[in-house]
C-alpha cells in the first residue's frame, strides 16, 4: 500500500545523519511487524470462497421468498448511494473552521538551547498517510485530510499520523534530589471525524466504521552510536482510545457518529530514575499520534468539515 510522507526539520537544531538513518531503520522494522500483525487479523475474517457461498445462499433465500436477487441488490445500492449523497450535500454546506497560528513557543522559530533550558528541543517530524488520506506540514502545524467511502465485503485498514523527534542534551537535564524525573508532553489536536454504516437487511453482512487514536511517548539513548540495535529505551508508554466504533450486521439499522477532537491532547506521561540513564548522553524523545481506520461493508469514514490539525510543542523535563 502506498504511503504519503511529509517531513519538517528545525534549522536551529540539526540532527546527525546517522541518527536519522538509525531511526529510519527502527521504524522500517516496526512497520514490517505491524503489517505482519495486520495480515494475521485479516486471516481471521471471512475469505473469498466463504463470502461467495454466503452470497449464493442469500440469493437462493431471496428467490424462495419470490424476490429477484438482482433487483434486491440494485435497490439496496441505490438506497445506500442516496444516503451517502445526502451526507455529502449536508456537510459540504458547512463552513470549515479557522485555525489560529502555531504556538509562539514552537521550536522551529526558537534559538539554540542553552544549559539553563530543561526543555526537550524539537528537531524533526514526519507525517504519513495511506490514500485516500493525505498530510502535509503548513505554517500552523500538520494538516490531515481525506474521505474514504467504502462498500466492499472485505475489511480494509488505513492509517494516518505523525511522529516527531526531540533532544534534551545531557548538560540540560535538571538536577533531582531523589534522582527521579517526569516527562509530560501535550499536543494540539483539532478537527472533526465522521463514521457511518448503512441500513442492513436480514441478508446483510458486517458493516463497520471504526477509528482508534494511538499515542506514544518513548525516551531513549544512543549510548554506543545511533545504530538500530544500539537504541536503548529508557521508558515507553502507549495509549489507545476509541474515537468511532460502529459495528452492525444483518438487519441492524444504519448509524452515523461524529467526533470532535479534544483541542488539547495530553500524551502518555513517563517517570524514570537515574539508574535507568546512561549519564553523559542526550535523552531523545519520540512522540507519535496515529489514527487507525477500519471499514467493512457499506461504510464510510471522513475527516469532516476541513482538516485535522496537529500542533506540537516543547515541554520541560521535570525533576521530582
Amino acid at each position: 500500500m502506498d504511503t504519503h510522507v511529509s517531513r519538517i526539520t528545525n534549522a536551529h537544531h540539526p540532527i546527525p545523519a546517522e541518527v536519522i538513518e538509525g531511526m529510519d531503520r527502527y521504524h522500517e522494522q516496526r512497520e514490517l511487524e505491524d503489517r505482519q500483525q495486520q495480515e494475521l487479523v485479516e486471516l481471521a475474517r471471512p475469505q473469498k470462497d466463504e463470502m461467495e457461498y454466503s452470497a449464493s445462499v442469500t440469493a437462493a433465500a431471496l428467490q424462495a421468498l419470490g424476490i429477484d436477487p438482482r433487483d434486491h441488490q440494485e435497490k439496496t445500492e441505490e438506497w445506500n448511494a442516496r444516503r451517502r449523497n445526502a451526507l455529502e450535500e449536508h456537510f459540504a454546506s458547512e463552513e470549515s473552521p479557522e485555525f489560529g497560528p502555531w504556538h509562539p513557543g514552537v521550536v522551529f522559530a526558537s534559538p539554540q538551547p542553552h544549559a539553563a533550558d530543561h526543555y526537550f528541543w524539537e528537531a524533526t517530524g514526519w507525517l504519513w498517510a495511506n490514500p485516500p488520506f493525505g498530510g502535509e506540514w503548513q505554517a500552523n502545524g500538520g494538516h490531515f485530510r481525506g474521505k474514504y467511502t467504502y462498500d466492499g465485503a472485505s475489511m480494509v485498514n488505513r492509517w494516518y499520523g505523525a511522529r516527531w523527534l526531540l533532544e534534551l542534551h545531557s548538560n540540560r537535564i535538571p538536577a533531582s534530589s531523589i534522582g527521579k524525573w517526569r516527562s509530560s508532553p501535550y499536543v494540539g489536536l483539532h478537527g472533526n471525524l465522521l463514521g457511518y454504516v448503512g441500513n442492513g437487511t436480514i441478508f446483510s453482512g458486517d458493516r463497520w466504521s471504526k477509528c482508534w487514536l494511538h499515542t506514544r511517548q518513548t525516551l531513549f539513548h544512543f549510548p554506543f552510536g545511533p545504530q538500530v540495535n544500539d537504541r536503548r529505551i529508557i521508558v515507553e508508554r502507549k495509549d489507545v482510545q476509541n474515537l468511532i466504533f460502529i459495528e452492525r450486521s444483518l438487519a441492524d439499522p444504519g448509524y452515523l457518529y461524529t467526533k470532535t477532537l479534544p483541542g488539547t491532547l495530553y500524551m502518555p506521561s513517563l517517570e524514570f530514575y537515574k539508574s535507568q540513564l546512561f549519564l553523559g548522553y542526550s535523552i531523545w524523545a519520540e512522540l507519535e499520534v496515529l489514527f487507525h481506520v477500519q471499514l467493512e461493508g457499506d461504510s464510510l469514514f471522513w475527516i469532516n468539515n476541513g482538516d485535522v490539525l496537529l500542533q506540537t510543542f516543547q515541554w520541560p523535563l521535570m525533576p521530582l
